[in-house]
């Protein structure tokens, strides 16, 4: 039975809150502000949304008023803005077939590029470690690009850093891990001690396709389509150990953990909040359809 105090307790904390707040934002502006518009992907600093909207580009809402996001600036990038990443003021951008963009975030009135690397395949995600930036850059696999220069973006390597099985489409990373996810239901996990040459430590097959990841305290959990939730022991990465599948009413998209709940995008069937303190009786304990 879910002791009510608890989850109360665990919902009404600042950590529970913030990422409620954060899916509560992105469905209002997917539902009524850009209805049309394919919004990918969102990053809160702040009182700021930062969202890839796709081939809209990069939209930039004040969110001090949750209920009533505002547009303080955008930027039509050239590609399909896929995910992005914020680092100070700049706003790293895997632009589809146009490659990273990144751009001076700085006033959200006059958003400007300031630099732009071309890859080779189709930039899907980015991800930071230090001054690099990551790219899963679909049939290319892994690309690694050191951004000390914004203006000046060096790749690190003239070939793929990891090549992946099918075209690589997510790129997580916690420590000297990174977690890359393809359209061939891998999620290989790598070794980048040394950005420059990472090294392949072990693969997870999952049964559908993974589109989503966050790793947290030695698991990692994945988001995968009609699987729905899939839970990983990552303790020894070299030997991920399946403990739990969890599936969901809908499509299972993207993933973000706080405290002892998971909230996954799940398509049509809304935001679903599961409990997963215990891994082996992870429960749906809310769920939010639309915003109203």
């Amino acid at each position: 039975m879910v002791n009510m105090a608890k989850l109360k307790r665990e919902f009404t904390g600042p950590r529970a809150q913030a990422l409620l707040f954060f899916f509560l934002v992105f469905i209002v502006f997917y539902q009524f502000i850009k209805p049309r518009e394919s919004s990918k992907d969102i990053e809160i600093v702040g009182n700021r949304a930062y969202l890839a909207s796709g081939p809209a580009g990069i939209d930039i809402l004040d969110i001090s008023d949750p209920g009533n996001p505002q547009s303080i600036g955008s930027y039509d990038t050239q590609g399909s803005a896929n995910q992005i990443a914020i680092n100070d003021n700049y706003l790293f951008v895997a632009d589809g077939n146009d490659g990273l963009l990144i751009l001076d975030i700085s006033d959200p009135a006059n958003v400007h590029q300031i630099g732009k690397f071309d890859t080779p395949g189709n930039a899907e995600d980015v991800a930071f470690k230090g001054k690099t930036i990551f790219i899963a850059d679909g049939r290319t696999g892994l690309i690694g690009v050191n951004v000390s220069d914004p203006a000046n973006p060096q790749t690190l390597s003239d070939d793929s850093l990891f090549e992946t099985e099918g075209q690589a489409t997510r790129i997580v990373l916690d420590g000297n891990f990174g977690y890359i996810a393809d359209t061939r239901n891998n999620v290989s996990i790598i070794d980048i001690s040394n950005p420059a040459t990472p090294n392949f430590v072990s693969n997870y097959q999952a049964p559908t396709e993974v589109t989503g990841i966050a790793v947290i305290n030695n698991k990692a959990y994945l988001a995968a389509e009609q699987s729905g939730l899939i839970l990983l022991n990552i303790e020894n990465p070299a030997a991920p150990e399946q403990i739990a599948i969890y599936d969901t009413p809908g499509i299972s998209k993207s993933i973000a953990i706080s405290g002892n709940y998971a909230y996954v995008a799940d398509g049509r069937a809304g935001i679903r909040i599961l409990e997963i303190n215990n891994s082996q009786n992870i429960a749906e304990v809310g769920h939010f359809n639309q915003v109203i």
